[in-house]
């Protein structure tokens, strides 16, 4: 991004990356100007518009993150991110069954979304249907190398249901991890 910003300062895509690089620094500031940068000079990147819904809905400025999802939406109604982040948003301000529509419509397009079928689990789990919950999260831990949250999601599905004998192995499993992660030498030195 800094590279491509040096070339061609007015890239908005550029722009847009350098927010997300930002975000990984926890430089939210930062980050909003280079979303707004960025989207100011690329009105139409639907990618753009879905990674800002979801850093304002993370900032709790969630009418202005709806209002992305649905310039994410108008610029690319066929990319299944501006359906999963749209879903994400609504389901964070607990509008459950507007997700569960946007994360199938993600789910018709790209049926192999991680985080359509991770976040329409997170919906059941909410709305109750723990065995639909766990299923959608078994296929989105099939989808994944062994992320821990997504890992985590489904030890929780699992705990609610009351499965607690693989609740508790998954809990061990993660534990495991995070003492073999503490245990690891450090990279810097």
């Amino acid at each position: 991004a800094h590279r491509a910003l040096e070339i061609d300062p007015q890239m908005g895509a550029a722009h847009i990356a350098l927010a997300l690089e930002r975000l990984q620094n926890y430089q939210w500031h930062e980050a909003d100007e280079q979303f707004r940068k960025g989207l100011e000079l690329s009105p139409s990147d639907a990618v753009g518009h879905a990674w800002y819904g979801i850093f304002l809905t993370n900032l709790g400025r969630t009418s202005e993150a709806v209002k992305h999802h649905e310039l994410a939406m108008e610029s690319d109604p066929e990319a299944a991110m501006s359906h999963w982040s749209y879903a994400l948003t609504l389901f964070l301000m607990r509008r459950y069954g507007e997700a569960a529509r946007y994360y199938r419509s993600a789910l018709s397009r790209y049926p192999s979304s991680l985080q359509a079928h991770a976040g329409l689990g997170m919906v059941y789990l909410q709305e109750g249907d723990y065995a639909s919950a766990i299923s959608l999260l078994e296929r989105a831990q099939s989808l994944t190398t062994g992320l821990a949250r997504d890992r985590a999601r489904l030890g929780y599905a699992c705990a609610l249901a009351g499965a607690k004998e693989r609740a508790r192995g998954i809990l061990s499993e993660l534990l495991a991890g995070h003492e073999l992660l503490a245990s690891a030498p450090s990279w810097d030195g």
